[in-house]
């Protein structure tokens, strides 16, 4: 019997269905060809917490010896539901394979989610590899037939459980210190730090800035000309329009060529995430689940990949998919601007596969059909070609340039629109036009907030330079230099707005009184987690993949940094954290398990949480900001009520009961 072990249930009923099922059992099916099916649930093993561990168990947190370093990791059974019957399954089914094969999702914490299982269970039977870049029946059962032994993906395995080890001692024991020294729960990270820094940066900078006047010399009819130069002075700069109004516009030249315009570059994660933002404010947390449930309905290719080209032996697959298309305005390219090995990791960019969709949701055929759009953009058989003109327009001794753009052959626009808006008037060159220059006055404007696209590109390549080249770009994210991955920022993002430390609204992104108390005890307590340090750690765990490093150089480094964070913790006064909440304020606090509103009572003058949902015997009043208001203010509140089944109205006002706010009548 060949025991295939998947990551969770979904992946497992998709490898059986391509091989062919037999029998459905509690806990793994039974197969065609000797293949039984089992599965994990994701992560069913954990690392120990802390306050199990034999040298810490009964103590608090302020007596514990700092830094903490386990002599080993060891990994434990989560306690969720089924989890333990689902690891007594896999064990009986273990004893009875003759080989068994890893199927965890083709990535790094895929492939330590099963050999984390197979050690726990101290397996000696012969393993295998089963790597699926995308889930059709066709590529499993290909897949299948080309297994790999699973020690070609050791330095996989190195690498990721050097990050499970890193983000835990670096995580805990920051969390501890910052804790002991604020009074004030503060939960620290690699990966979280730097991404509440950015947001804190930006906001600040919002904050401090100071608006500077200045004027600008414009002509509105009939075309729109504006100065490059500002003046500071309103004087100054009717001197420059009563110049420039003396003299007749003359168009001195008009120079037009006709362009190839290329297709944008397929996606990866985080450039389709931010498509979808920007087309239609999908947020980075609900693309993603969507992108997955394609990838595991086998609609698209592996999601959490960070590159835009395609692996140049995927070019019969792509092929494949142009022959299912059948659509004669396509057709294959060989071009190194799609398929590139050089630009890639581990997992190509994310595309369609050969199967067909049915029965979408509207979500689901909005990512699909973008993602099915980019791909055909960069097989159509027609180009794309746009004619460029500008026109050079003189007004005394200063010149004007105006830009339009025309299509002329629509290429891979029947897939992917693009505004190619023609701005220049009727004119032609000699002619001469009126002007009316005015000074209009404006003022310097800061730094937009961070939204999703502009928090993930920063997060991709944090020290990333406009005169970086698309080589320097891919050159950089080979190497390490990123914050977090692919797969875990979107998580990571969301994990920040559920601990309190920033605040997203329509995708944009601010930071909390929490938060900026956060990177306050972290500068005081000279902790530095921020962007270089991360980096440095991620560049490291990239040695580790190629085979350059092993886990215990990178252990050792993370000894070192704790044992700085220890002395310089230790030279700071301790803090507490002052809430800069008033009486009548209300704090709306948007999390992964729904709204809170945040406010201080005034019957007791303390802090008090709702939900969005409150209840009354069994009823759910529906709570908005201006409701909580009115609670906290200790004010009745008229509600909508229900009593078997007969609805009535009732005025309802907040009580406190021990350390909950209940309503009553």
């Amino acid at each position: 019997m060949k025991l295939i072990i998947a990551e969770k249930p979904s992946l497992g009923r998709n490898i059986a269905n391509a091989i062919g099922i037999i029998k459905k059992n509690e806990g793994y099916i039974e197969c065609k060809n000797d293949y039984i099916i089992t599965y994990a649930f994701g992560h069913i093993l954990t690392l120990e917490d802390v306050s199990n561990m034999f040298e810490y168990k009964g103590k608090k947190w302020y007596e514990y010896d700092l830094p903490i370093i386990p002599k080993e990791f060891k990994y434990v059974l989560k306690k969720d539901k089924g989890v333990s019957t689902q690891i007594k399954t896999i064990k009986t089914l273990l004893s009875k394979a003759e080989c068994v094969i890893n199927c965890g999702d083709a990535d790094r914490e895929g492939q330590i989610i099963i050999d984390n299982i197979l050690k726990y269970l101290n397996n000696t039977k012969k393993t295998y590899r089963l790597w699926l870049p995308e889930q059709t029946e066709q590529t499993i059962r290909k897949a299948l037939n080309n297994l790999e032994d699973n020690s070609k993906y050791y330095n996989l395995n190195q690498e990721g459980l050097a990050r499970t080890y890193m983000d835990w001692l670096l995580g805990i024991n920051s969390t501890i210190i910052l804790t002991n020294k604020s009074h004030k729960l503060l939960k620290s990270g690699r990966v979280i730090v730097p991404i509440v820094k950015y947001i804190y940066d930006r906001d600040m900078e919002i904050q401090n800035f100071k608006p500077v006047p200045y004027f600008s010399v414009e002509n509105d009819e009939p075309i729109k000309l504006i100065l490059n130069t500002k003046f500071d002075t309103k004087q100054e700069a009717i001197a420059k329009c009563n110049e420039l109004n003396k003299c007749n516009a003359i168009i001195e030249n008009i120079e037009s060529k006709n362009v190839t315009k290329q297709p944008k570059k397929l996606f990866s994660l985080s450039t389709l995430q931010s498509e979808l933002s920007k087309k239609y404010k999908i947020s980075f947390t609900k693309s993603l689940e969507t992108i997955q449930g394609l990838y595991e309905k086998g609609l698209l290719t592996y999601p959490r990949t960070n590159t835009e080209y395609l692996a140049t032996n995927e070019k019969d697959k792509v092929k494949d998919i142009l022959k299912t298309l059948n659509d004669n305005n396509l057709e294959f390219r060989d071009s190194k601007k799609i398929f590139d090995d050089s630009k890639i990791e581990s997992h190509s960019a994310i595309i369609i596969t050969t199967k067909k969709p049915s029965s979408l949701t509207e979500m689901e055929d909005k990512v699909y059909s973008t993602v099915k759009n980019r791909f055909l953009s960069n097989f159509c058989k027609e180009d794309c070609v746009v004619k460029e003109s500008t026109m050079i327009i003189n007004v005394g001794n200063e010149e004007f340039k105006i830009k339009g753009q025309s299509v002329i052959q629509q290429g891979w626009l029947k897939y992917e629109t693009n505004v190619f808006e023609n701005e220049l008037p009727n004119l032609k060159v000699g002619d001469k036009f009126k002007v009316d220059f005015k000074p209009i006055e404006k003022q310097t404007t800061p730094s937009p907030k961070i939204n999703e696209t502009t928090l993930s590109q920063y997060l991709k390549n944090p020290f990333k330079k406009e005169s970086d080249t698309e080589d320097d770009e891919y050159k950089a994210m080979l190497e390490g230099v990123e914050i977090g991955t692919e797969a875990t920022r979107t998580p990571t993002i969301q994990k920040c707005i559920d601990i309190g430390y920033i605040e997203s609204k329509k995708n944009v992104f601010s930071i909390t009184d929490l938060g900026k108390f956060f990177i306050e005890q972290l500068d005081a307590n000279k902790i530095d987690l921020y962007k270089n340090k991360t980096v440095e750690f991620s560049k490291l765990q990239k040695e580790i993949y190629k085979g350059h490093k092993k886990i215990s150089d990178i252990l050792e480094l993370v000894k070192k940094e704790l044992n700085n964070m220890i002395e310089n913790s230790n030279k700071t006064e301790n803090t507490k954290y002052v809430n800069n909440l008033n009486p009548g304020d209300v704090l709306e606090i948007k999390s992964a398990k729904g709204t809170f509103y945040k406010g201080i009572f005034k019957s007791d003058g303390k802090e008090g949480i709702l939900p969005e949902e409150m209840r009354y015997f069994d009823n759910r009043p529906k709570i908005n900001k201006n409701i909580a208001k009115k609670l906290f203010e200790g004010k009745d509140v008229e509600f909508e009520l229900d009593y078997k089944g007969k609805s009535y109205k009732a005025k309802l006002h907040l009580v406190r009961k021990g350390q909950f706010l209940n309503l009553e009548k």
